[in-house]
């Protein structure tokens, strides 16, 4: 199932590897994992909010298929609970 999320884009700092995880934060301040293997290229910032399209099998990571910037998203697709 296809999964539309629109929040804030924020890292998160691994203690064990100094990695940075890429996170999406919903307007009720959960944060999800997003794992972007599936697209070659993309460009995010800290704080761009934007709209991410992809699945989420176990809940604990959105497997990015489509990155939009809000702007260029129709937001009548999204619901809101």
């Amino acid at each position: 199932m296809v999964v539309h999320v629109i929040g804030r884009i924020c890292f998160e700092a691994d203690g064990a590897t100094n990695d940075r995880t890429v996170v999406i934060e919903g307007p009720n301040g959960r944060r999800v994992p997003l794992d972007f293997t599936a697209i070659p290229e993309f460009s995010i910032s800290p704080g761009q909010i934007v709209v991410v399209e992809g699945r989420n099998p176990t809940g604990g990571c959105i497997i990015v298929s489509t990155l939009h910037s809000v702007d260029s998203f129709d937001l009548t697709l999204i619901t809101f609970a």
